[in-house]
């Protein structure tokens, strides 16, 4: 028996960043995995600006959020963490009161924040391991470490209390374009060690999983786990076309997620408005400086170009529903975004949305061939981009849709996880 008091199994898995309301839906799919199976978990994530641990208790995980700053001591209130086994089952009268005043946690108060070490990924490790220690959290079975900056925590952790340690390596994170090549090298070897202590280690596609193995194969082989999208209730209708005032007979290309630099958005849109379809429209939605990244482009008069702000990840199938295609337009800058399987992937395979991405991607690419579900196109130009959309026709496309989503879909992806956890606690 754990700590937590129940008789079952306890995981505890490490997230890459903070909570928050666009939080990686990866992370929290497997977390719903291990709660369906039989695992209680908790999540170890940041709790960014405050000087506070949060604790969030939830209907199948307890949340320990932990400030990015350092700390030299911890003074909780033992009642209000309510010895952790009280949400999963044994309701003591503060967990009670919680839910009646529909709060989101209990908080505890920090003493004397500063920093510990200058080295952040050090620095987390001291952190997580503290409040691990001032909570009690014992008896842990299973470490699931999610991305890299997690990964000497987690490797402590499972070391501590002879658990089992899984990697998710959310990408190839040494080999990222906007990293220097000093950091590639100190980053390389700390995936190498990771994946040399992991029991399991796993990414995104085939292709990245494959040039992990090959470059750390000395130590462990990776896994693949692909982005896949769970969908418990499919919308019975959307909402951006009533939105945004857009006819059932007119085509929507959807680009959804952060506006950030170097994702070809620039050449998405400067593409698109000098198209002269006017029966197409984009709509380009999510988070982040839209007028920064897109500045002198933004042309508001050009009445088939639309702007929503981002949704809560409970409502985005609502609006993604309505979309003719998913415009996947990254570049290729790194071995990451070549082999990339982002999330509209997932929603493109879960909803049947064909995708039109940058001819440039190898594992889009590959998709695209193979299942028929859309359109490569080059994104070198707005002129290219022009040409293409001013030629695409959708109906030409037989998606094989019954393939992909037993090849890479929310299928394969819950059969393929929960098979490993038989595999490996048997």
């Amino acid at each position: 028996m754990n700590t937590i008091g129940v008789e079952k199994p306890l995981a505890v898995v490490l997230a890459p960043e903070e909570v928050t309301a666009t939080f990686d839906r990866r992370v929290m799919q497997q977390i719903d995995l291990l709660s369906e199976n039989g695992w209680n978990v908790i999540l170890l994530a940041h709790n960014s600006g405050q000087r506070e641990v949060t604790v969030e208790i939830h209907a199948n995980h307890i949340s320990l959020l932990i400030p990015r700053r350092g700390f030299t001591g911890i003074s909780p209130d033992a009642s209000a963490f309510a010895k952790l086994g009280n949400a999963f089952g044994y309701y003591s009268d503060q967990i009670v009161k919680v839910s009646k005043n529909k709060t989101r946690g209990v908080r505890s108060k920090m003493v004397s924040p500063k920093p510990l070490v200058a080295s952040e990924i050090d620095k987390r490790t001291l952190i997580y391991a503290k409040a691990l220690e001032i909570f009690n959290v014992k008896g842990v079975d299973f470490v699931l470490c999610c991305d890299l900056p997690a990964g000497e925590v987690a490797i402590e952790l499972a070391q501590r209390n002879g658990a089992a340690l899984w990697f998710d390596a959310h990408e190839h994170y040494s080999e990222q374009a906007s990293l220097s090549d000093s950091q590639k090298r100190v980053l390389a070897i700390q995936e190498q060690r990771i994946v040399s202590k992991a029991d399991r280690s796993y990414t995104v596609t085939p292709q990245l999983a494959e040039i992990m193995s090959q470059k750390f194969g000395s130590t462990g082989s990776v896994d693949f786990l692909p982005n896949s999208l769970r969908v418990d209730r499919m919308p019975s209708k959307g909402r951006l076309r009533r939105i945004l005032g857009i006819d059932d007979s007119d085509t929507v290309i959807l680009y959804h997620g952060g506006f950030f630099f170097d994702r070809n958005l620039d050449a998405l849109l400067s593409g698109f408005q000098e198209s002269t379809n006017e029966n197409l429209h984009l709509v380009m939605m999510g988070y982040g400086d839209r007028d920064k990244v897109l500045g002198k482009l933004l042309d508001l008069n050009d009445r088939r170009v639309h702007f929503l702000s981002a949704v809560p990840s409970s409502e985005l199938l609502e609006y993604v529903i309505d979309a003719d295609a998913i415009a996947i337009p990254y570049p290729a800058v790194d071995i990451n975004t070549l082999n990339c399987f982002p999330n509209k992937l997932g929603d493109a395979i879960a909803l049947k949305k064909p995708v039109i991405a940058n001819s440039e991607l190898i594992f889009l690419g590959n998709y695209i061939q193979k299942y028929d579900a859309g359109v490569s196109i080059d994104f070198s130009s707005s002129q290219q981009v022009a040409q293409s959309f001013n030629s695409l026709d959708l109906s030409k496309l037989k998606p094989n849709w019954e393939a992909a989503e037993k090849d890479l879909g929310w299928t394969f992806h819950s059969q393929t996880f929960v098979g490993w956890l038989k595999n490996d606690f048997r």
